[in-house]
């Protein structure tokens, strides 16, 4: 039987990934479950790790803002359910890692669909997520 108990969400500040955390939080609440916003840092600064780590802290801290402000506009999610992350890396990569590293059952994800030489060539990210993780996926389509 298939069960939902944790449910990894990639975000950044589009409004993709706005409607993405959104359906996360309703499967959340749904299925008591518990939530991992993650946001991805695309590059490291290697020769100042002190600075990548401030950052971080700082990303952390925005991650959870932003997840405590759809929290008030009408979810119920208990926030002891809800695990913010941030991890450095290429997003697909880190991605599959994250839901393996945190047991999550459910990817909940946005595609923009392919844009350039790279994404025909590689996939866009949630393909190459798709292709790669376990877990299952909710994909929400860009309105646009």
């Amino acid at each position: 039987m298939f069960t939902v108990r944790r449910i990894l969400v990639p975000i950044d500040d589009t409004p993709l990934a706005n409607r993405a955390l959104d359906a996360g939080l309703t499967l959340a609440e749904r299925f008591d479950a518990h939530l991992f916003p993650l946001h991805v840092r695309q590059s490291a600064d290697e020769e100042r790790p002190d600075v990548d780590d401030d950052l971080i802290a700082t990303e952390l801290l925005a991650v959870e803002g932003t997840v405590r402000a759809r929290l008030r506009e009408g979810h119920s999610l208990a926030f002891d359910h809800i695990h913010p992350l941030v991890m450095t890396g290429e997003p697909a990569d880190i991605i599959v890692l994250a839901a393996e590293q945190n047991g999550c059952d459910v990817i909940v994800m946005g595609t923009h669909g392919r844009h350039g030489l790279y994404d025909w060539l590689y996939g866009s990210t949630t393909e190459q997520v798709l292709k790669r993780t376990k877990a299952a996926m909710v994909v929400l389509r860009d309105l646009e």
